[in-house]
C-alpha cells in the first residue's frame, strides 16, 4: 500500500483508518450553505491602482506598485481528492498578467502544479526554503531561507 505524501516529500502521521474514522465521525455540515457569489470579471485587477481580490481558499490576486501579485494559486476544479465548492473569484483567463506568484508551502492547495503550468513561466515565484526543486521547469524561482525560530 502507498502512503499519501505531500509534493515535498513528507508524510502525514496518521492513516487510512484514522482518514476514515474522521469521515464516518465528523459531523455533517447540514445547513446548506452555498458560498455567496459575486461576478466579477477581472477589471479592477487591471487596473493600476491597488486591489485585493479574493479568488478562493488561500489565493488572492493583490494589485501593489503596478505589479500582479497571486498568493497560493489554484484555478483547478480539482485539487487531490477535493473537488472546488465554489468557481474561482476571477477566472484565470480573466486575470492580467501576473508578475510574481508566491507559494507557501507545499501541501496540494497551496501548490496546484496544473495551475502553476497554466501561470507560465513568465512570472517570478517566490518559494518557501526547500519547494525550489518542484519548480525545477520555472526558470524565475526565489528560494526563502529558513526563519530561525525563538
Amino acid at each position: 500500500m502507498t502512503r499519501y505524501t505531500n509534493l515535498d516529500g513528507t508524510t502525514p502521521d496518521k492513516g487510512l483508518g484514522d482518514l476514515i474514522r474522521w469521515q464516518l465521525n465528523r459531523k455533517k455540515d447540514t445547513s446548506n450553505f452555498t458560498t455567496p457569489v459575486r461576478e466579477n470579471d477581472g477589471a479592477a485587477l487591471r487596473s493600476e491602482d491597488p486591489s485585493l481580490t479574493w479568488i478562493g481558499h488561500a489565493t488572492y490576486a493583490l494589485r501593489l506598485a503596478k505589479k500582479m501579485i497571486v498568493t497560493d494559486p489554484v484555478w483547478s476544479e480539482r485539487v487531490g481528492p477535493q473537488r472546488r465548492k465554489a468557481k474561482p473569484g476571477v477566472a484565470l483567463e480573466a486575470m492580467p498578467t501576473i508578475d510574481v506568484v508566491t507559494v507557501s508551502h507545499t501541501h496540494f492547495d497551496h501548490l496546484d502544479m496544473p495551475t502553476l503550468r497554466r501561470i507560465g513561466k513568465e512570472p517570478l515565484y517566490v518559494v518557501p526554503k526547500d519547494v525550489g526543486d518542484l519548480l525545477s521547469d520555472f526558470p524565475r524561482v526565489v528560494e526563502g531561507a529558513e526563519v530561525p525560530r525563538g
